[in-house]
């Protein structure tokens, strides 16, 4: 069946405990997943392998335990380390274009394990998507002051680490919560153009391309399967077999969800073109540390550019692109996403070391 007997072990120990895992062998499963990620390597299904298909939420382990928190009516999925106090929070906040919470969850899954077990991190994880969508025509900053008011209620410690997810919807959040953070991940963001191109006839384009897609995703007769294939083009790379189960995986994980899904990803377009230059041009400059990582297949205006214009923010800033990546590194490569979070983590836990050993 081309599954490895780690994947199906993996899946077992999940559900072997009426329903529930059984923690002897997930935590270990979990253990050898963090230390050899070529166990579950999400971006080998080309080549048989089937992990990410087939895992099932992971629940708690051994080191850490799971639940869902609601904060402000948005599920809020957390993951805190067993038996310790934490010593770093995590925030994320995920919204990917396009890609349902269900087909992420997996690579959140892995970068909480790596974060608690490593560095003793609580990591809270807002997916915005489904059922947490901006209404339509909802604007941006109105839904961003909706974001700020949900993580005032999160128990956040200090120092705190931010992963903005968002495509660049909500990377002006930087600012707003600055006092809070310790450090930054920002993941592909998007839609930070420079005056010139916001005046060029590419921009108009964009602009018209934006408002049809926004206009199909909330459609009631929307083409699901002709969204879907139109996604994947733009968000993902890899051999026609791979695409394709990610494909179908896509499906179904949108058959699951409701429609809220649709006002997420049609909010994005909506707001690319122009919204998120308007929150970021009068930004003044962050001593913050922070790594920017960008999809080395992403496109260059909207992606690259735009993530290099960003870049001159934060003069404590390492620049990294993901490999063998398009957009969607969750279905892609997420491994070297835990590494990245990793390295940030561990920098930041060691500046804070260093800071109280001085004091003291």
């Amino acid at each position: 069946s081309g599954v490895s007997v780690f994947d199906r072990l993996m899946v077992w120990s999940q559900t072997a405990r009426d329903g529930d895992p059984y923690k002897p062998i997930h935590s270990q499963l979990v253990d050898h997943m963090i230390e050899d990620p070529k166990l579950f390597d999400l971006a080998e299904f080309s080549q048989g392998t089937s992990s990410w298909s087939t895992m099932a939420p992971g629940g708690s382990s051994d080191f850490y335990d799971y639940h869902v928190m609601r904060c402000s009516n948005a599920p809020v999925h957390v993951w805190e380390p067993r038996g310790v106090d934490a010593r770093v929070s995590v925030l994320i906040i995920s919204m990917p274009a396009g890609l349902p919470w269900e087909m992420q969850r997996p690579s959140f899954d892995a970068l909480a394990a790596a974060a608690v077990k490593s560095f003793d991190a609580n990591v809270f994880c807002v997916p915005i998507g489904s059922p947490y969508a901006p209404q339509a025509g909802c604007p941006l900053p109105v839904f961003l002051a909706d974001l700020v008011s949900l993580v005032d209620e999160l128990p956040l410690k200090r120092p705190c680490v931010l992963v903005d997810n968002t495509f660049g919807s909500a990377t002006s959040l930087i600012w707003s919560l600055k006092e809070r953070l310790a450090g930054a991940l920002i993941i592909n963001s998007a839609g930070f153009f420079s005056e010139e191109y916001l005046g060029s006839q590419a921009h108009t384009q964009l602009e018209k391309v934006c408002e049809q897609r926004a206009r199909e995703r909330r459609g009631e007769g929307r083409d699901v399967h002709f969204i879907g294939k139109q996604l994947l083009s733009l968000h993902a790379c890899g051999a026609p077999d791979f695409l394709e189960l990610v494909l179908q995986r896509w499906l179904q994980a949108v058959e699951n969800s409701d429609s809220s899904i649709w006002h997420g990803t049609a909010s994005w377009s909506e707001w690319l073109p122009r919204c998120h230059t308007r929150l970021l041009l009068e930004r003044s400059k962050l001593n913050l540390r922070v790594r920017l990582a960008c999809s080395v297949h992403a496109p260059g205006v909207v992606f690259q550019e735009s993530m290099r214009r960003l870049q001159d923010f934060f003069p404590n800033s390492v620049f990294n692109h993901i490999p063998e990546s398009k957009e969607w590194w969750e279905v892609e490569n997420p491994h070297f996403m835990i590494d990245e979070l990793l390295s940030l983590l561990g920098d930041i836990l060691a500046e804070s070391t260093s800071h109280a050993d001085y004091l003291n």
